[in-house]
């Protein structure tokens, strides 16, 4: 046997069984009702009745295995509600399979998977207001309805026929895994209302059941068609379906329902701010949603994301959500519900997505800017190389002078041209990849001394904190890059004048290792460059705006940090010291 042959043999016998099974439970509680419910022959098909809503529900997987002691407590509760059988329970327990069968209806997406279903619920809303409903009445003191009584009898049989016409579809059920638990409640609460409304008219009006009950079905499916109108969207009018979804999105909260914080998210992921300010205004804004009144956050071990930060107060009820890259712990006045959990669980991977995305797009920013100072570099390297081989030949041929030349002329070229070329030499060291011997170690003292000598011309103060010779060596390249960099944007906040600005250049030794203080009087830098100022390249008017981001990328992988110690008007101050171990880029 093929394939294909084999799977159509199987779906045919699972469709037969479960077409089987739908119309043994209909048919076992019809007989049920017509031999009296409180009698005991009543009472032993009944039972029938539920072993084989046993088999049949798609409550408990039919693969599980139970145990014998849930296999006792189903035998003593159907023994027990066999026992207690009567009209009333009869009436519970068909709410209930109506409720099953509307639940199996609303799960199925084609609408020809629907139609036994459908037929099967008819029949038992039959058996519900044909012979239950009637039954309780006529206990109750009121006359029966026997020619609805028969039709309620015999009218079921075409409808079983029907099932047999249009049986369950194999792949239909295994489209539907689990039900629909709005779809059953929609169908009780309908039925319960009908009902209801007709024990009221009866009581009420004084009318006869069968024309009470149509009179509430009547009433049910005009309030239903009103319903169904108001809905949906007319006009200017949005609708109740959707006020009812913004409500039940709202989380208990109804000053900022859910699609007023997804708004409020939107507009924030377009505004041109860093992904921490952008996860901290964010959470800021989640503290109205129910109950909310705290939240912390920290990268994941080997996450690519970066961010520590918190928001509101810490409270005795808190829950864990594991994001991207992301581990955040929520505050809560009380317990919240599950549907209130799976919300905000939703609106913290929305917030956590964003924030990775845009940090990913200032890695991306940060590369393609460093690519292209580093094709320009290339460049300038390449010039430079050509200029210090024409300075060579230079050189080589001025001091090949004989005596007869210009004795002037010789020593100016003897002593300038070699300068030159040293400081060219040096400029091409700055722009090529940092190399052992630049990276050198010097000793302290040295490196002060030296940097006072260069730049002891120039109006700098010049403190040492400590002695310098306690200080073990210190990275010569790192602290010359770092202090360039320092000083010269500490000159760019200078005036025209040049008489308004000091600048503080502080060397301390400490515990054998050297802290550098760069400070000044100037203007303090805004804050909205202070958040990435050693993140990515910073715009700048006067040059490339990669200094200090560049500076603190060599200090880090030197086991350094730079920081930003003070910033307020009146003290700028940046600090580079040693760490215990290096940052993690």
């Amino acid at each position: 046997m093929s394939g294909a042959a084999m799977r159509d043999s199987v779906s045919g016998r699972v469709q037969r069984r479960e077409t089987a099974m739908l119309l043994l439970v209909l048919v076992s509680f019809h007989l049920g009702l017509l031999q009296e419910p409180a009698g005991w022959l009543g009472k032993a098909v009944s039972l029938v009745h539920f072993g084989v809503v046993l088999l049949w529900q798609p409550v408990v997987s039919a693969q599980r295995r139970l145990s014998w002691r849930e296999m006792a407590a189903i035998v003593a509760l159907v023994l027990v509600a066999g026992l207690m059988l009567s009209w009333g329970a009869a009436l519970v327990w068909a709410l209930m399979l109506a409720g099953v069968l509307g639940g199996r209806l609303f799960t199925y997406a084609r609408p020809r998977a629907r139609i036994p279903y459908w037929l099967a619920l008819v029949a038992l809303v039959i058996d519900l207001v044909g012979l239950i409903v009637p039954a309780l009445l006529q206990l109750a003191g009121h006359p029966g309805e026997p020619g609805l009584n028969a039709l309620a009898t015999w009218l079921i049989f075409p409808l079983l026929a029907l099932i047999l016409i249009f049986p369950v579809l194999a792949e239909a059920r295994e489209e539907a895994t689990a039900l629909d638990l709005v779809g059953s409640l929609l169908i009780v609460l309908a039925l319960t209302g009908v009902i209801l409304g007709a024990l009221a008219l009866m009581f009420l009006q004084k009318m006869a059941y069968l024309e009470a009950l149509l009179t509430g079905l009547a009433l049910i499916a005009g309030g239903l068609l009103v319903l169904a109108w108001f809905w949906g969207q007319h006009g200017n009018f949005a609708g109740l379906g959707l006020e009812v979804s913004r409500r039940m999105l709202s989380g208990g909260v109804h000053r900022m329902p859910l699609d007023r914080w997804l708004a409020h998210v939107n507009e924030l992921a377009h505004e041109q701010i860093h992904p921490e300010q952008f996860l901290q205004r964010g959470a800021e804004h989640l503290l109205a949603w129910s109950d909310v009144v705290g939240l912390q956050w920290q990268p994941l071990p080997d996450a690519f994301v970066s961010g520590t930060g918190q928001c509101g107060v810490v409270s005795a009820t808190d829950y864990d959500f594991s994001l991207r890259g992301l581990q955040v712990k929520l505050y809560a006045r009380k317990t919240l519900a599950n549907a209130a959990l799976w919300q905000l669980d939703l609106m913290l991977h929305i917030l956590a997505e964003i924030h990775a995305g845009k940090q990913q797009a200032r890695q991306l920013q940060s590369d393609s800017y460093l690519r292209a100072v580093y094709e320009t570099g290339a460049r300038v390297t390449h010039e430079v190389k050509n200029l210090l081989q024409s300075l060579h030949g230079l050189c080589f041929a001025a001091l090949a002078l004989n005596e007869r030349e210009d004795p002037r002329a010789q020593q100016m070229l003897a002593s300038q041209l070699p300068r030159i070329v040293e400081r060219l030499e040096q400029a091409a060291a700055r722009i090529r990849r940092p190399s052992d011997e630049s990276m050198r170690m010097e000793p302290a003292p040295h490196w002060w001394v030296r940097q006072q000598e260069r730049l002891g011309g120039r109006a700098f103060d010049w403190h040492a904190v400590g002695d310098p010779a306690a200080c073990g060596p210190l990275p010569a390249a790192l602290f010359d890059n770092v202090l360039d960099n320092l000083l010269e944007n500490a000159l760019g906040k200078r005036p025209g004048s040049g008489a308004s600005l000091s600048v503080r250049v502080t060397l301390s030794a400490d515990g054998g290792a050297c802290t550098l203080d760069v400070a000044d009087d100037g203007e303090p830098i805004p804050q909205a460059r202070v958040e990435s100022l050693f993140l990515a390249p910073q715009a700048s008017d006067s040059g490339l705006g990669i200094g200090l981001y560049q500076a603190s990328r060599l200090a880090e992988s030197m086991a350094y940090r730079l920081t930003l110690v003070e910033n307020r008007a009146g003290c700028v101050r940046f600090r580079l010291a040693p760490i215990a171990e290096p940052v993690p880029r």
